[in-house]
């Protein structure tokens, strides 16, 4: 966990290929089979960010508009907090 928030995006990818490379499972798998719940799920989203972030923030959109409604706090959440992001695309 340490490392997960510690670490730049791209020292974490290389740490994701290491692991990789000297074990069987990939590192979602591994945070799989040994976590659950919210640590699991934030976990995931760290592991998940760090290897393509505008890829984790379109699905994160996307699940949050998916259906009968929306998460509107979810929206908002991510709109606001990746506000930098957006502004990069759109220039």
């Amino acid at each position: 966990m340490r490392i997960l928030c510690s670490r730049s995006f791209p020292q974490l990818c290389a740490t994701f290929d290491a692991y990789l490379n000297n074990s069987k499972n990939d590192i979602e798998q591994a945070i799989k089979k040994e976590m659950s719940g919210n640590l699991e799920n934030a976990c995931l989203a760290l592991v998940r960010a760090a290897r393509n972030r505008h890829a984790y923030i379109a699905n994160e959109l996307h699940e949050s508009m998916v259906g009968l409604g929306t998460r509107d706090s979810d929206l908002i959440r991510l709109l606001v907090s990746n506000s930098e992001v957006y502004n990069l695309l759109c220039f």
